[in-house]
C-alpha cells in the first residue's frame, strides 16, 4: 500500500510538472530550472483524475459539508469546513482550506494576491453556484451523479 501511494504521488508530481510546461509556465533566469509558482489566475492544468478519484472527492466533500453544518454556528470557523470532516480523498489533495459555499464545497488548492483556484463540488441539493467563479466540468457522463458534480474553479480578485 505504501509503495503504491509513493508511486501515485510520484506520477502525480511528474504529471503536474508536465502540465505546467504544457500550460506555458515561463521560467525566469536564475530559477535553476524550477518552474514559477502557479498562480490562480493562470494555474496549470492538474493531472486528470480517475473516475474513482472524482467520485471519492465528491462523496468526501458532500459528507464533510453535511457534517459541518450540524455543528452549532458559534462553534464554526465561518464557512470553513473543519479538517476533521475532510476525509482521505480531500486530504490527499492537500488543500489550503475547504469551504461551505451554499452547501456546495470549494476545495481551495492555490491562492495568491490575484485570486484562488481549486476544485468545486456542486451538491445536488443546492441550486446556487458561486457567481464570482469560472468553472470547468471534471465529472464525466459515466460518474455517479447521485451526490453531486466535480468542477475545477477559479476566482480572480479585482
Amino acid at each position: 500500500m505504501k509503495q503504491q501511494t509513493a508511486i501515485t504521488v510520484g506520477v502525480l508530481a511528474l504529471t503536474a510538472l508536465a502540465g505546467m510546461a504544457y500550460a506555458g509556465q515561463a521560467r525566469e533566469p536564475g530559477t535553476q530550472g524550477k518552474a514559477k509558482a502557479a498562480a490562480p489566475g493562470g494555474a496549470p492544468a492538474r493531472p486528470p483524475l480517475s473516475r474513482g478519484e472524482r467520485e471519492a472527492i465528491v462523496k468526501a466533500a458532500i459528507t464533510a459539508v453535511h457534517k459541518s453544518v450540524q455543528i452549532p454556528v458559534h462553534e464554526r470557523d465561518g464557512d470553513n469546513i473543519s479538517r476533521i470532516f475532510w476525509g482521505e480523498a480531500i486530504e490527499k489533495l492537500r488543500p489550503l482550506r475547504v469551504v461551505n459555499d451554499n452547501m456546495n464545497v470549494m476545495i481551495v488548492l492555490t491562492e495568491d494576491s490575484r485570486g484562488e483556484a481549486g476544485l468545486y463540488v456542486g451538491n445536488v441539493i443546492s441550486s446556487v453556484y458561486n457567481t464570482r467563479a469560472t468553472f470547468e466540468r471534471l465529472s464525466k457522463p459515466e460518474d455517479r451523479r447521485s451526490l453531486g458534480h466535480l468542477l475545477r474553479y477559479r476566482i480572480r480578485k479585482k
